[in-house]
This record gives C-alpha cells, sequence and structure tokens, in this order.
C-alpha cells in the first residue's frame, strides 16, 4: 500500500460523471491522480490503491458502461446503497439474524442457564447507533440529497471502513490527503472525525476544504467543525462574493481546534489557514479563463493551490499531465491574477452576488459573508492584498517562511446580536456532545503561514 492515499469527496449533486468538461476542482484533480482507485468489491484485486472518489449527496447513480470518468466504475448515489456491504439497505435482522430487535419480547439465558423471557426496547439514539454500525444509514427521499445533503454521512462510513478493510490486508496508510468541495468539504472534516474515533493518531490527515457549506437546511454537529487532533494540516478556502443565507460557511468563527484536556505528548496542533477568494460558491471551484468572467481567476489559483497542497503532502498525479498541463505557476502569474481581482473589486463582489441569488428557492435570502465584511480578520493589510497568499507572492525574493498575521479581534457584539436574532445563538455556546476527553478551542483559529502548509516558490 502507498504511504498516502487520497479522497475525493465531491459536493451536492456532483459526481465522477457530473462534469463533462471536467472542470470542477474535485473532478480536475481526481482525473489526473496516479494509480488505482481503492475500492472495496475489488480490493484483492488492486496492490497499490492510492485514492478514492466519493460522490456528493444528491448526485445520480451511473452504471459503468455509462462512465465517462477516467477509472470506469459504476457508482451509486449516496445514501441508496449499504456504505459497508454494497448491498440494498436492509433491517439489521437481515444481515445478522442473531441481532436482537430494537423492541419486543426475547429470551435470554438466565445465570444458571436457564430460559427466561425479557423486555427490551432501545432508545432513538440507540437504535440509530446499531444500525449505523452496521451500514444502515439514512436513506434519501426525493431532494433530501439536495436539501438536506441526505447520504453524505455514507461517504463517512463507507471512507472509515475502507481503511479498516486496507488495515486487515495489511495496506493501511500512513497518512490521508482529502480534498472537497461544498458538502464534500465538510464530508472531510466529518470523516477526519471518524477517522480520529477508529484510528486514533495513528493516520494522519490533510485537507484542503474548497468553500465548505453544509447547506441552510442542514443541522450542524459537532462533528462538522471541530479541526481533531489527527489533522495536521487544513487549508480552507472562502468565497468572498456569494450572499445567499443557505450558503453560509464553515469560517473562523465556527471551526474549531479540538484540544485534549490533558498534557498530551502526541498532540500537535495542526496547521490552518483560512483563505478568502472572490467569487460565489462555484467560482473558487471552476477554471474558466478570466477573460469570461470578472471573478474566475479565482478559481484558477484555487486550482493552483490545491495541486500543490496535494502534491507537498504526497498525492501523485500523472507525470505527463503535471509536465504538459498542471497548474505550475510561478509567482508573477499568481500576482497578475490577484491584480485582475482587485482592481475592481466591488464591481466583482456585486457580479457574483447577482449570479449566486438567480436561483432565488436554493439561494434563501440575500446574506453578505462575514469572510467579506471582515476580510481583515483574515489578511494583514486588506486594503493591499487580497489574502495572505496574495502577500506571500508579492513578499520580497518569496522568502521560506513569512510571519504569521496577529490573532483577529473578535467579532462585534452588535453584529453578534443582530445575527442571533435570524440564526439562533451562536454554535457551540453549550458545548453539547462534546468529545471527552477533548474539547474545542474557544480562540479563533490562529493562521498558519503558506510555507507551513506546503505552499512555496
Amino acid at each position: 500500500m502507498a504511504n498516502v492515499l487520497t479522497m475525493f469527496f465531491h459536493g451536492t449533486n456532483y459526481s465522477r460523471d457530473a462534469d463533462p468538461g471536467k472542470d470542477e476542482l474535485v473532478t480536475y484533480l481526481s482525473e489526473h491522480v496516479k494509480g488505482d482507485e481503492a475500492r472495496i468489491e475489488k480490493v484483492g484485486d488492486v496492490t497499490d490503491p492510492t485514492y478514492l472518489i466519493l460522490e456528493g449527496p444528491g448526485s445520480s447513480s451511473v452504471k459503468e458502461a455509462k462512465s465517462k470518468a477516467h477509472a470506469k466504475v459504476a457508482h451509486h448515489a449516496p445514501g441508496e446503497r449499504n456504505p459497508l456491504l454494497g448491498t440494498k439497505k436492509k433491517t439489521i435482522q437481515d444481515i445478522v439474524p442473531s441481532v436482537p430487535k430494537y423492541k419486543g419480547e426475547q429470551e435470554v439465558k438466565g445465570l444458571f442457564g436457564q430460559t427466561k423471557t425479557k423486555h427490551i426496547e432501545f432508545s432513538k439514539e440507540e437504535k440509530a447507533f446499531r444500525e449505523q454500525f452496521y451500514g444502515l444509514t439514512a436513506k434519501p427521499h426525493g431532494l433530501g440529497g439536495l436539501v438536506y445533503g441526505t447520504g453524505w454521512e455514507d461517504n463517512v462510513y463507507k471512507a472509515v471502513f475502507l481503511i479498516t478493510h486496507l488495515l486487515g490486508t495489511n495496506q493501511q496508510p500512513k497518512c490521508i490527503n482529502m480534498v472537497g468541495w461544498s458538502r464534500g468539504a465538510v464530508t472531510c472534516l466529518m470523516t477526519a472525525h471518524k477517522l480520529f474515533e477508529v484510528f486514533d493518531y495513528t493516520i494522519k490527515v490533510n485537507i484542503f476544504a474548497a468553500d465548505p457549506v453544509p447547506g441552510g437546511m442542514t443541522t450542524i454537529t459537532d462533528n462538522m467543525c471541530h479541526i481533531t487532533p489527527n489533522v495536521r494540516n487544513l487549508f480552507v478556502i472562502l468565497a468572498t462574493g456569494d450572499a445567499r443565507s443557505n450558503f453560509v460557511p464553515l469560517d473562523r468563527w465556527k471551526l474549531r481546534v479540538l484540544l485534549p484536556r490533558f498534557k498530551d505528548p502526541l498532540y500537535i496542533r495542526p496547521h490552518v489557514h483560512m483563505l478568502p477568494m472572490p467569487g460565489n460558491h462555484t467560482d473558487v471551484v471552476l477554471g474558466y479563463q478570466p477573460s469570461c468572467w470578472g471573478v474566475v481567476p479565482g478559481g484558477l489559483i484555487v486550482r493552483h493551490l490545491a495541486w500543490k497542497f496535494l502534491k507537498f503532502h504526497g498525492t501523485q498525479f500523472d507525470p505527463q499531465w503535471e509536465k504538459e498541463e498542471a497548474p505550475d505557476w510561478k509567482p508573477d502569474i499568481l500576482v497578475h491574477y490577484y491584480d485582475l481581482m482587485m482592481k475592481n473589486a466591488k464591481n466583482n463582489f456585486e457580479k457574483a452576488k447577482h449570479v449566486a441569488l438567480l436561483d432565488k428557492i436554493a439561494a434563501g435570502r440575500e446574506q453578505t459573508r462575514d469572510v467579506y465584511l471582515y476580510r481583515n480578520h483574515y489578511v494583514t493589510e486588506d486594503k493591499k492584498y487580497m489574502n495572505e497568499h496574495h502577500r506571500f507572492c508579492l513578499s520580497k525574493n518569496f522568502p521560506r517562511v513569512m510571519p504569521s498575521p496577529p490573532p483577529p479581534p473578535e467579532i462585534p457584539k452588535e453584529v453578534l446580536k443582530a445575527r442571533a436574532q435570524v440564526t439562533g445563538p451562536p454554535y457551540m455556546k453549550d458545548g453539547t456532545n462534546r468529545p471527552d476527553p477533548y474539547a474545542p478551542d474557544l480562540n479563533h483559529v490562529k493562521q498558519a503561514s503558506m510555507t507551513e502548509l506546503g505552499i512555496s516558490y
């Protein structure tokens, strides 16, 4: 087994076959990764699996014969099939007849071997846990995958079960790189959380999360917001030009590093950086040419950063593609793209916001993102630089280490009060369902430098 396994998490309604032009970030990168896909049904045939593609919630099932991806495989919409067994979802008793039912009478053996009848009834939480243990996660109904993200839990269980399967064949990776967009980016964090529950520190995780948006109808839970101790590097892209209330991202006011409550010699604080990027939720993952759209160079820069991040942390890509087509741009080209975006930033913001709001039903009400209003919390000298990567590219002689910006000030109380009237109290106030013995750091995440994340020139 290669030391590094790369997981590609698609966003809502996207899959390896949903983007014919292969232009969206996750598809673009997965099309050029080197090696074989790790699949449970054929793991015995794959001697050196290097990657795994996980389709987005709400996406369509595709048969192998109609797949247009470079690795032609059949894939089902998340939630339709048992993520552990690949079969139709049934009851636990259909899978393991000896498992007791959720309620009713059951014959059990007494202390001296006698048979007696016992009444059993499990709570809703116990039932859900037992079902998930056997891969019986929630099934999407109608628009459930699109609206609520139903099915993304299947991607979490499929990914983690695959790692346990590789462990059984002595092929467990030492490091897992993840890249995801939208709900796919959130699923990266959920998967890292589950990997930590199962494997503790033994597998390092690096995540490139492009605009992590849970969705306006989705309940935000701890496993989406906690950066677990197994995460070594987290690079988050935040689109500044989206103004839809149903597309609010996980930003520095929601994401929290999970710290040990006791002195732990194995714990290393992760490198985390949240990078504002002009454009709406889709702009930041598309690679259109700059002349087509005022804000699109941001998508090209994100493509460049994702490729460099994954490559630095061990993901291998097709050598021929890297030689001829990879987005291996020098700082002067990147600065040119940033200059295009900075030149008419306000107009670009209005343009990106207008396009995003065209779909009124999915958009919700108009709501400007905090990352746009308080970009100075993410970058030093925000009037001069778009983000820290922009500043890094313009630094004299491109030194190996740039100083991290100072910790941001607290978000104004009047802003919190106004937002609470619309969205309710700030998340994580009561700390419910907090994993023990770890607790979230309530301070804002300190920005890591570009070189700490593996971005250098």
